[in-house]
């Protein structure tokens, strides 16, 4: 390799070590990975479905039916004729994310290509969410792009969403965890707001997100709390755990009054739903 060669490939080097286009690469790369693991559900949108068996057909089918359907369910006559039926649920509130994302993209793009696209940008989100996280943790940028692959690009993801679209999304258990460590880090407002509708999002998204969001946080906030009892005790150190239990006070405020209508439709429903999940 020449010298010129090698000021050129260095020069090269710099530019893509750079933050700025450091960041264009990651967004591309993860935009790439997510064609070639979608494949023919990309540039065939509206004919071929990501996705195989359980949950793919259901939106699908429901978002595509006439007279439209609205995104919690409602009446239609395609089935159980001549009578039809009501496809609305007091549960469809805890999956109310999902559904207003694949029927806002139904509606834009059609229910098929729809379908596809809610994928996709799962798929985008959730590894620029841990390319985040992960280089907010240890400034190592190709950590944080290999950590960002790993979390949307791998065999047992690709094959949890094939009949999950949902599990996608795991964007928001990741900010859950990384809204938490900005709180306690930084003590900013704005991360308790983001640690409580984050955590109020996951109960809207999927009833297991609900879960899994408390098995993130849960043992999150008792490392915490075990660290600052075996920690030292001085004023310095109070006032700075009277500060992070304001801010994690604030986000369960938050949290509380994001989530009442939910608790109310459950109060509300609770006979309806009970029968609903026995059948099931």
């Amino acid at each position: 390799m020449s010298q010129r060669q090698k000021s050129n490939y260095q020069r090269l080097c710099d530019i893509v070590q750079s933050k700025r286009w450091f960041f264009i690469f990651v967004v591309v790369t993860y935009l790439l990975f997510t064609v070639m693991y979608m494949g023919p559900s990309v540039w065939n949108c509206k004919s071929t479905v990501y996705g195989f068996g359980d949950n793919t057909a259901g939106p699908i089918w429901r978002f595509g039916l006439d007279p439209k359907q609205s995104p919690l369910g409602s009446y239609e006559n395609s089935t159980n004729f001549p009578v039809g039926e009501n496809l609305y649920s007091p549960t469809s509130f805890s999956l109310a994310g999902q559904a207003y994302g694949i029927w806002g993209a139904s509606r834009t793009l059609g229910p098929v290509c729809g379908y596809n696209a809610f994928n996709a940008v799962g798929f985008v989100a959730s590894a620029l969410t841990m390319f985040g996280f992960i280089y907010a943790l240890t400034k190592r940028k190709w950590i944080a792009w290999l950590a960002g692959y790993a979390v949307s690009f791998t065999p047992y993801y690709q094959m949890k969403v094939g009949g999950h679209p949902g599990y996608g999304y795991q964007a928001l258990l990741i900010g859950v965890a990384w809204a938490f460590f900005n709180l306690i880090k930084k003590q900013r407002r704005r991360d308790a707001g983001y640690l409580g509708g984050l955590l109020a999002a996951c109960f809207y998204f999927d009833p297991y997100f609900s879960l899994l969001a408390l098995a993130v946080l849960g043992p999150l906030a008792v490392a915490w709390i075990g660290l600052k009892v075996a920690g030292r005790t001085r004023s310095k150190d109070k006032t700075e755990t009277s500060k992070q239990l304001g801010l994690l006070v604030r986000a369960a405020v938050l949290f509380v009054v994001l989530l009442a209508p939910l608790v109310f439709v459950t109060l509300k429903n609770s006979k309806q739903i009970a029968s609903s999940v026995a059948a099931i």
